[in-house]
């Protein structure tokens, strides 16, 4: 199978994000024009898509127990982390 890197808008709200990602392997995460960025490594081919679970958390702030850290981006003073949470219906 072959590879490639795709990137994935995530803004930052108070809730999780639902994103389709064919073999999901996260690269970076950073600011891209003011909008909060993860790039990913993925797999075209992959015959199903991994449905994630995406949230951003502030710093101070509480973070699900089962949680999986990605990434972290700054936007001016303020922190924003990244973390792979437990799949809802919620979100976007």
């Amino acid at each position: 199978m072959s590879r490639t890197v795709w990137k994935f808008p995530l803004p930052i709200s108070d809730h999780a994000h639902q994103v389709r990602i064919p073999g999901y392997m996260p690269c970076h995460v950073a600011m891209q024009d003011g909008v909060p960025t993860l790039w990913s490594e993925v797999e075209p081919s992959y015959e199903g898509e991994w449905n994630m679970s995406l949230q951003w958390f502030g710093t101070g702030h509480a973070i699900p127990e089962d949680a999986v850290y990605v990434g972290t981006v700054q936007d001016g003073t303020l922190v924003f982390h990244l973390y792979e949470v437990a799949f809802s219906n919620g979100g976007t």
